[in-house]
């Protein structure tokens, strides 16, 4: 199997090539989200504002490795990931052929189809180049190229900012290999970039005060500690998990079998081994503890999915060990294990890509700008994928500027014709802009509303959608519109289900009645130009506890009995809701243009059938 891995290697090497080029020009959307366009951007005007080469926030080693890519537009960056992972799968491959481990060429499939590396391969995120940066580093090690390994390992903080965590690994890894000439060029990122950068900043430590804090702990909360081991599957895939698994017992039964006898396998299971698993603790402990440091997206342990890789294939070598005196048997696992691992984020993710559904209505935002002549006014905006639709110079801020910096009264930093673009997603997160204030500043004037007909939920919980306004001497005051109030009480009614509490019928819902009778309103019956303002409540009376999940408030939107739009909230569940009527409600916009036959119905829906009563179910609706 040996003497052909290097032919096999290089026809997988091949249809990978054709195939993640392919992924990249069909897949509309990418994985990636708002990030992939701010570094795009970075990276696509960085000869015109060369300081972008140095901005640290986009990453200095990407920004100037993928800026002459980024002259070919987005898809040229995207070109720049598929090259950069290619690569990567290659080193992957040749260590495994240094080692002389069985089918070494399963390393490029392993790399490549991991999901969540599969995945962001066709972007303009920075983990790919990571991964790249830390596999060479460790390569160059293993063919006893320490100098070079130590200069490429320094970069590694410029390629994401948490790659100094693996740094001290490679200084214990050149102490015991007596490499000490290697050492002082640990320091080569820092001392390069920080001397390039000197007359730029005028100041020769320049990276201190330009480092951005990450995360904002208004909105990124913290989560689990085995946050990033609940999601392994979305990151390695079962296939790849059971051969890493076997990698990394044999690997610590070889580095504990000759424990004092430092050997190579000592400086695997150091560098691969333990960069693996020094890099996955360091996010899982930061989303944990440090609140507002991460936002808990599994992408970033995509950076090191090369050297779990490396792992996972020294586990294949042991166990084809144990049957390569049976040469069919051996080819069996291959193939098998190979098909599966191919396959796998097939059924993970989307392929091609297709546009999320924010990226939708900033979509539908830009062409609405540009069929209205709109797009030829200054615009304040807060979701970066706008102005790279409306293909402005984003730095030029006679075109457009990202935020504003009058977060109460926004007004305040524009001028009389500007434009402001919020989204629900970036304008109260990132931006600190609440839709409120917008909706309250008198020079601010609503021209137009973009939102989904199905409603969903963004960052903060925020119901997602688009409001665009115009900067006005003095706003005229759209008073909104009463199209309806309906109210369900169960006075005059005869059903089975009804109880008397002090003089006043009720519903009562437990096993034998899951969904409350409900209020029901055809779409036609309303006179709404934009969109519609529903507010819903009940009061609910609960006998018991309610599980999360158990007991929802529903108003959907159905078009011959298929829910277009579905929106919940669930009932109360603190133990102080419990023998007590509470009210619950809520309030949501709907865009208006609903298919015709479109009905809107409110009702409770007892999905646990636990013991609860009902009163007074009442739905408002206000057109705009």
């Amino acid at each position: 199997m040996k003497k052909n891995d290097n032919r096999i290697a290089y026809v997988v090497m091949f249809f990978c090539a054709l195939f993640f080029v392919l992924f990249s020009i069909y897949s509309e959307g990418n994985w990636g989200g708002a990030d992939s366009y701010s570094h795009y951007r970075i990276s696509r005007y960085a000869f015109k504002y060369p300081h972008l080469f140095l901005d640290l926030w986009g990453k200095p080693v990407f920004n100037i490795l993928s800026s002459p890519f980024s002259q070919f537009g987005f898809l040229g960056i995207k070109i720049f990931n598929v090259g950069v992972a290619l690569l990567s799968a290659f080193i992957a491959y040749d260590f495994a052929k240094i080692n002389k481990w069985h089918a070494s060429y399963m390393a490029i499939l392993m790399l490549l189809f991991a999901p969540i590396y599969f995945i962001i391969i066709p972007s303009g995120l920075t983990e790919p180049l990571f991964g790249l940066v830390l596999i060479s580093a460790v390569w160059f090690f293993f063919k006893d190229r320490f100098i070079l390994s130590s200069i490429i390992i320094s970069l590694l903080p410029f390629a994401r900012n948490e790659g100094f965590v693996v740094l001290p690994l490679f200084l214990t890894a050149y102490l015991l290999k007596k490499e000490y000439r290697a050492i002082p060029f640990l320091g080569f990122g820092f001392f390069f970039f920080s001397l390039i950068g000197w007359p730029v900043y005028r100041d020769f430590f320049w990276i201190f005060p330009q480092s951005q804090g990450g995360g904002d702990q208004g909105i990124y909360g913290t989560d689990s500690l085995f946050h990033f081991v609940y999601s392994i599957d979305d990151i390695l895939g079962i296939p790849i998990l059971l051969f890493w698994l076997f990698g990394f017992a044999f690997s610590t039964y070889a580095v504990l079998k000759n424990f004092r006898k430092i050997n190579n396998e000592h400086y695997f299971y150091l560098l691969v081994v333990g960069g693996f698993l020094v890099y996955f603790a360091a996010h899982s402990v930061v989303r944990w503890l440090w609140e507002g440091r991460s936002l808990g997206l599994i992408r970033v342990i995509a950076g090191v999915v090369p050297l779990a890789v490396l792992i996972a294939i020294r586990g294949m070598d042991e166990i084809l060990k144990t049957v390569e005196r049976h040469k069919m048997r051996s080819l069996v696992i291959v193939f098998v294990a190979g098909i599966v691992i191919t396959l796998y984020p097939f059924f993970k993710y989307p392929v091609p890509i297709p546009p999320g559904g924010e990226e939708k209505f900033i979509k539908i935002s830009s062409e609405w700008l540009k069929e209205n002549d709109l797009d030829k006014q200054r615009i304040f905006y807060f979701d970066p994928y706008l102005i790279h639709l409306l293909n402005f110079d984003p730095y030029d801020q006679s075109l457009s500027i990202q935020g504003v910096a009058d977060k109460l009264q926004p007004s305040n930093n524009m001028s009389l014709g500007d434009l402001l673009v919020w989204d629900a997603h970036f304008g109260p997160n990132e931006g600190g802009v609440q839709l409120d204030n917008l909706m309250n500043d008198l020079h601010l004037q609503l021209i137009k509303t973009i939102l989904p007909i199905e409603n969903f939920k963004v960052l903060g919980g925020y119901d997602y959608g688009i409001y665009i306004f115009r900067k006005v001497e003095q706003k005229i005051i759209q008073e909104k519109k009463l199209v309806l109030c309906r109210e369900l009480v169960f006075g005059d009614s005869r059903n089975e289900h009804l109880i008397t509490i002090d003089g006043k019928k009720v519903l009562k819902m437990d096993s034998q009645l899951e969904f409350s009778p409900a209020i029901q309103v055809p779409v036609a019956e309303m006179q709404a130009r934009d969109y519609l303002e529903v507010s819903a409540s009940a009061r609910i009376f609960l006998k018991e506890p309610l599980e999360a999940g158990i007991g929802l408030f529903v108003l959907s939107v159905d078009v011959n009995r298929e829910s277009v739009s579905y929106n919940k909230v669930e009932l109360a569940t603190k133990a102080t809701d419990i023998q007590n009527w509470q009210e619950t409600s809520f309030t949501l916009r709907l865009n208006a243009n609903f298919p015709e036959g479109a009905i809107i119905s409110l009702y409770v829906w007892n999905n646990g059938k636990k013991n609860l009563l009902l009163d007074n179910l009442k739905l408002t609706i206000s057109g705009f």
